[in-house]
């Protein structure tokens, strides 16, 4: 059986491996992120439609 001291290294060594991955994967300097979009974007007119609907039937 595993001791406890060895499921922590295992626990720790799959969150290095993780964050290594996460960070190799996340954007590179001087790149932007694709995820975050600015304030004057145009938003999803079907968003928009259901957020309409939503606000009609509720309020």
């Amino acid at each position: 059986m595993i001791d406890g001291i060895w499921w922590l290294v295992i626990l720790f060594a799959v969150i290095a491996v993780l964050w290594f991955v996460a960070k190799s994967r996340g954007a590179k300097v001087g790149e932007k992120h694709s995820g975050i979009k600015s304030k004057n974007a145009t938003p999803n007119d079907a968003l928009q439609k259901n957020i309409s609907d939503i606000k009609t039937a509720f309020c």
